[in-house]
């Protein structure tokens, strides 16, 4: 289960996969679209397999 969850805007994309880069660095497990969601990946059973 990730320990923290990195939502952000597209337009901030590569400064949210530096962010994601640094904790992940630092052993902080990061749930982020496009790195543990690949699209046309559906989202709902990946939350339920997140956070139950």
């Amino acid at each position: 289960m990730p320990d923290c969850f990195l939502s952000y805007a597209a337009q901030d994309k590569e400064l949210a996969a530096w962010v994601h880069s640094e904790l992940s660095g630092h052993g902080v497990s990061v749930f982020m679209t496009g790195v543990t969601l690949k699209p046309g990946q559906k989202c709902r059973p990946m939350a339920t397999t997140i956070w139950t």
